[in-house]
C-alpha cells in the first residue's frame, strides 16, 4: 500500500493519486518520451506515475524510480509457449491491478492487444479507466482488419469511462463513432519543454564538433526504424540530395527492427559513408541543434511530437501530408505529398540550405504545446475524475 495524505477536507481526495500507465514497452519512443515529459512536469505531490509494460526495457527505469515511480513487467517468468505466455501475462496483470490499488488506469496500448484484456480493470474495480489514442493509420484493406478495429473500439467504449486523444484524427481512428460524435473525449496536446529545445548557436557548434559535422549540410530524422516512419523513402530522398550536394550528411537517431535493412539499403544506394546511424538517444534536444533541415516523411502518425521539437529548435521541417496538420504550427513547415518523387523532395530540402535558425518559440507557446500546460490539464482531469468517483460512493 502506498503512503497517502489528505490534501484538504474540501476535495476529500487521498494524495498522491497513483496512476498506472499501461504501455507496450517503456523504450525510446514518442509516446514514452511524452509520458516522461509529463511525469517531470506534473505536480508529483498530487500525482504519481507507475508503468505496467508487456515487454521489459531498462531505458527509463532509473529515471522513473528516481521520480518515485515503479515499472511492473508482465513478461517476467515467461515460457516458450506463446499461448501460455499470453495467459500468464493476463493473470499477472490481474494481480497487479487487484493488489496495488491504483486509482487510475491510463491505457496507451494499441487496440489489438487491448481487445482481450479490456474487462480486467472492471473485474478488479479500478474506478477511473482512461483510454488514450495516440496512433492513426490509413484505411484497412481487408474486412477482417476492419472488423477487428470496430470490435476493439466498441470494447474500449464499454470497458473505459474516460477517453483522451492527441489529435482529433487520432480520436476518430481509436474511438467509437458514438464517443466521437458525442464529443466524449479530451484532447491532450503532446506538449514539449520549449525552453529545453530552444535554438542555441553555441550548443550547435559543440554538437557538430562532437559528431564531426562541422561545415556540413545536415539533414536529420528522429524516430524508430518501423514501416510507419518510411525510412526507405527517406534514404531515397537523401540519395538525391547527396547527388546534388556532396557536403550533405544524414543523421538518423533511433533504433528498431528495420535498422539493419536500412543500413543495407544505404550501402546499395552508395550513401553509407554520408549516413550516420546514431542509435537511440536521451539527449534529443541537443542532437537537434546540429540539424539544418528535418525531414519527416511518415506514412502515418497519431500526432508526430518530434515535428514540434524540430520547430522549437528553429529547424526547417519538410513533412508528409499524411501527418496530422495540427503539428504544422510555424512557418518553418513545408508539407509535401508522398506521391511526389524523391527528387522533388530533395529539391525542397536544398531550397532550405541557406536558412538561418533563430531562437523563437512564441508561436508554439501560444498554440498550447508547452509541456507545463499539458501537465496541468492532465493533473486537473485526474483530480476531476477521482472527485467524481468519490461523489458517487
Amino acid at each position: 500500500m502506498w503512503n497517502k495524505r489528505k490534501a484538504n477536507a474540501n476535495t476529500n481526495i487521498d494524495y498522491p493519486i497513483r496512476v498506472l500507465h499501461e504501455v507496450g514497452r517503456m523504450e525510446a519512443g514518442g509516446i514514452q518520451q511524452l509520458l516522461m515529459n509529463l511525469y517531470h512536469h506534473i505536480d508529483r505531490d498530487k500525482i504519481q506515475f507507475d508503468f505496467m509494460v508487456y515487454r521489459s526495457d531498462d531505458y527509463f527505469k532509473a529515471e522513473i524510480e528516481a521520480l518515485g515511480g515503479h515499472i511492473y513487467a508482465l513478461d517476467d517468468h515467461m515460457s516458450s509457449s506463446k499461448i501460455l505466455n499470453a495467459i500468464k501475462k493476463e493473470y499477472h496483470k490481474f494481480k497487479i491491478l487487484r493488489n496495488e490499488q491504483h486509482q487510475i488506469l491510463h491505457i496507451h496500448c494499441g487496440k489489438p492487444r487491448f481487445c482481450h484484456v479490456a474487462f480486467i480493470p472492471l473485474l478488479v474495480g479500478i474506478p477511473v479507466r482512461i483510454y488514450h489514442g495516440h496512433n492513426m493509420k490509413r484505411k484497412l484493406s481487408h474486412w477482417w482488419n476492419r472488423l477487428a478495429v470496430y470490435l476493439a473500439r466498441e470494447l474500449i467504449a464499454l470497458s473505459c469511462n474516460h477517453f483522451f486523444a492527441c489529435s482529433h484524427a487520432a480520436a476518430e481512428w481509436n474511438l467509437s463513432k458514438k464517443i466521437v460524435r458525442n464529443n466524449r473525449y479530451d484532447i491532450i496536446n503532446n506538449g514539449i519543454d520549449l525552453k529545453k529545445f530552444r535554438y542555441d548557436a553555441q550548443k550547435e557548434k559543440e554538437i557538430r564538433h562532437q559528431l564531426n559535422l562541422e561545415n556540413k549540410f545536415v539533414i536529420g530524422h528522429i524516430g524508430r526504424f518501423t514501416p510507419a516512419k518510411n525510412h526507405d523513402f527517406l534514404l531515397e530522398i537523401f540519395s538525391e540530395v547527396h547527388k546534388k550536394n556532396q557536403n550533405a550528411r544524414l543523421l538518423l537517431v533511433g533504433e528498431g527492427a528495420l535498422k539493419k535493412q536500412m543500413q543495407y539499403k544505404a550501402q546499395i544506394l552508395g550513401i553509407n559513408e554520408a549516413v550516420i546511424f546514431y542509435g537511440a538517444a536521451t539527449q534529443v534536444h541537443e542532437l537537434l541543434q546540429a540539424i539544418n533541415v528535418f525531414v519527416f516523411p511518415s506514412l502515418y502518425e497519431g500526432f508526430g511530437i518530434v515535428a514540434l521539437e524540430a520547430q522549437a529548435a528553429g529547424i526547417p521541417l519538410i513533412m508528409s501530408d499524411t501527418i496530422p496538420q495540427e503539428v504544422a504550427i510555424t512557418t518553418l513547415c513545408t508539407v509535401l505529398s508522398l506521391k511526389q518523387s524523391a527528387s522533388f523532395w530533395a529539391d525542397k530540402i536544398l531550397e532550405r540550405k541557406t536558412f538561418k535558425k533563430e531562437a523563437n518559440n512564441e508561436q508554439l507557446a501560444q498554440s498550447g504545446f508547452d509541456i507545463d500546460i499539458s501537465a496541468k490539464l492532465l493533473e486537473k482531469l485526474y483530480e476531476k475524475y477521482i472527485f467524481k468517483e468519490k461523489e458517487q460512493l
